[in-house]
């Protein structure tokens, strides 16, 4: 009977760890630098933004933007700010070595983007001391968030998010 209670506490046990709860990703991200904003056609404003991603436990991604009138981001602008909205949804394809030698998680993420087309991408990220940094077929910055032209699957260590503490 001991045995039983042992072995259905292993089983448990290991259902725990491989559980979605454990991700890394699960939190709340914010962009590093103050950035100034472009129109589409690359000409800058005068305006500039920081930015946090959401990435709940369902995989869900939220974004919300705040945007200033100065390059320090200090004073806010009504011009651009946006309120918590979903953006991607995300699929974790589990633990790899990347071509570049690293320990890191492999993803999926749809983009939702209206009107269609929806995008779905692959790629890999690594959180490291708070910081989350992805592929840089993806890009999650100030501006907003998408994929890139190319499909560079190297993960990018130059422009990571922090993780914001609760």
């Amino acid at each position: 009977m001991n045995q039983i209670k042992i072995l259905l506490l292993a089983f448990i046990l290991i259902g725990c760890e491989n559980s979605d709860e454990n991700s890394l990703i699960i939190g709340t991200w914010k962009t590093n630098n103050c950035e100034q904003l472009s129109y589409s056609n690359n000409q800058l404003t005068n305006v500039w933004a920081k930015s946090t991603y959401t990435i709940d436990s369902r995989g869900s991604i939220y974004t919300e933007s705040i945007s200033y009138s100065d390059s320090n981001c200090i004073t806010k602008s009504n011009d651009i700010t946006t309120t918590s909205r979903l953006v991607a949804i995300l699929s974790e394809l589990g633990p790899v070595t990347t071509s570049q030698g690293i320990e890191a998680n492999k993803i999926s993420i749809t983009f939702n983007s209206a009107p269609s087309p929806i995008v779905t991408t692959s790629g890999y990220y690594k959180v490291t001391n708070n910081q989350l940094c992805l592929s840089q077929s993806f890009h999650f910055d100030a501006g907003g968030f998408g994929i890139s032209q190319t499909n560079d699957t190297r993960i990018d260590f130059n422009h990571c998010l922090t993780k914001l503490t609760p």
